[in-house]
Parts: C-alpha cells; sequence; structure tokens
C-alpha cells in the first residue's frame, strides 16, 4: 500500500510538472500534521439494524447503544512545485482511529436478542492534489484531486449466532476552491482556503456468520456499492516566514464536510445511513522552500 501510493505521488507530480510552462522554478516540502476529530458517516449504520419485511423498511428495537471515536493525529509530507502563476502540490496524510460501539437489538425472531460491540483500530489515508494559478498576488483558484481510504472489522454476537462484517471504503474526489493570503505585519500572514468536492465512494462489505449447534454452518455475504456526494474544505491559519532558512511555519484550523446522498446498493445505503461525514481540527505545517 505505501509502495503503491508513493508511485502515485511520483506520477502525478512526474506529470503536472511536464506540464508546467518552462521557467524557474521554486520546490517546496516539509511536514503537515493535524490533530482531528471524526464524526463518521457509518456511525448511525453500525449502531442500527434495519432489514426489509415484505419490501418494507424495518428498524429493530435497540437500546444502551452506544458509539464512541476518540480524536487521532494525522501525519504526513507534502510538496510543491511552483513556476511563475502555476503551483502543483501534493499532501499525503495517515492516521489512526480508535473506536468503539456496543448495544442490543430486540429481534422478534431467532435469535430474539442480538448483542453487537466492536474494538479495534481505523487505519485511514488521505492523497490530496491540487493545481493551483494565482489570480492576484492575494488570491489563488485551484482545482483538486482527493483519495482516502479507511476499513475496519465489525462484530455482531447472539445467541447461537456470531457475525463478523469487514468494511473498506475508498473515496475519489475532484474539486475546485479558493486560496487567499493575506499579509498581517513583517514576515507574519493569513491563509484561508475554501472548496467544494465531489466525491464517488467504492463501499465493498464482506460479511461471515457462523450459527452454531445443532446448524453448526457458516454463511457468507458479500457486497458491494457507490455512494455519491458531495462536500466542503475550510482551512483558516496563520503563517510566520523565516526568511534565513527559507521556511514557512503555520499553524490554523480545518473543517471538513461529506453529506452522503446517494447509495447504489442497500446494505451500503444501511451503512452510511446518517448522510454526513465531519473531520475537524487543529492543523500545522513546517515548509522549506528553494529555488532551482
Amino acid at each position: 500500500m505505501k509502495r503503491l501510493i508513493t508511485v502515485g505521488v511520483t506520477c502525478i507530480v512526474s506529470i503536472l510538472l511536464m506540464a508546467l510552462p518552462a521557467g524557474a522554478l521554486t520546490l517546496s516540502a516539509g511536514p503537515v500534521a493535524w490533530y482531528a476529530w471524526w464524526n463518521p458517516a457509518f456511525k448511525d449504520g453500525l449502531t442500527t439494524m434495519r432489514v426489509n419485511m415484505f419490501g418494507i423498511p424495518f428498524v429493530y428495537p435497540s437500546y444502551n447503544t452506544k458509539f464512541t471515536m476518540e480524536p487521532a493525529p494525522l501525519y504526513g509530507p507534502m510538496l510543491s512545485i511552483s513556476q511563475g502563476n502555476w503551483t502543483v502540490s501534493s499532501v499525503f496524510t495517515t492516521g489512526r482511529y480508535h473506536a468503539k460501539a456496543q448495544g442490543v437489538f430486540m429481534t422478534m425472531g431467532i435469535p430474539p436478542v442480538m448483542v453487537f460491540r466492536t474494538d479495534n483500530n481505523i487505519r485511514k489515508h488521505d492523497l490530496d492534489t491540487a493545481v493551483n494559478y494565482s489570480l492576484t498576488d492575494f488570491m489563488k483558484l485551484y482545482f483538486g484531486f482527493k483519495y482516502q481510504r479507511y476499513g475496519f472489522t465489525f462484530r455482531y454476537q447472539g445467541p447461537g449466532l456470531v457475525s463478523n462484517q469487514e468494511l473498506t471504503f475508498n473515496g475519489y474526489s475532484s474539486g475546485i476552491g479558493l486560496a487567499f493570503t493575506v499579509p498581517v505585519t513583517g514576515n507574519f500572514y493569513l491563509l484561508s482556503t475554501v472548496s467544494g468536492i465531489y466525491m464517488i465512494i467504492d463501499v465493498q462489505h464482506d460479511t461471515m456468520t457462523y450459527f452454531s449447534p445443532p446448524y453448526n454452518q457458516y454463511v457468507p455475504s458479500q457486497g458491494r456499492g457507490l455512494v455519491h456526494c458531495l462536500g466542503g474544505n475550510i482551512l483558516l491559519s496563520m503563517a510566520y516566514h523565516i526568511e534565513p532558512i527559507a521556511t514557512t511555519l503555520s499553524a490554523g484550523i480545518r473543517y471538513q464536510y461529506i453529506h452522503f446522498f446517494e447509495a447504489s446498493e442497500s446494505e451500503v445505503k444501511n451503512i452510511t445511513r446518517s448522510g454526513r461525514d465531519q473531520f475537524y481540527g487543529i492543523f500545522v505545517s513546517a515548509v522549506y522552500s528553494l529555488d532551482l
């Protein structure tokens, strides 16, 4: 996975670099990180059991349902190449979230009670690549591509039954936005970006259910569906440029919202039924620039 991401970033930057006009180049690179809270779209889907009875959606009664996810750091490298009014940038971040969920369903069937619980890590990867064009000294227009991936295993358990469901999310999006740079005083600058994105998420679910004796049977179930999403990002930060070492330090806040509005498969629709995915937190970076 890491090798694939490295090759992908290298190819994207190489292709876009060839598309830049000829002339002097500025190369910028450095670490980025943010400490973020995540309110995921799958939260309600994992703490609610829905079935179709005679073609009519039905929600099992439940109680003592609980879902928690602690904030976590995401970190990685950034690289940008500039020439004249054009800039090509790519940022990769990764992090691990710890999620817990539990509750009880009254199924009114066999078994009559289902206990569900999960306690695992969710590894999340994000790759953002953008092409920027300077409209003025203070404003840039940019077009971007975003890839994100995360997955985990969820467990249901009841009398005579255990069911494990593996979920994988792969998101692909394009977006457009504006970036603003406002001089404050000396080498201090106020930075702000706002963008809108359209995303398609490929959701795969692989379930294995075990029925204990006298059935003693494993029943597999697989499925896959696409979810169409709209969303946006807002970032506001303060930057300080250290001229002797050609390095810019910045810190600020970032918020991302994605709305899930259509799914192509019923189980995927149930998983993402809350319809909204939110990220928000504190963002920091240190970027070194070199004129080539």
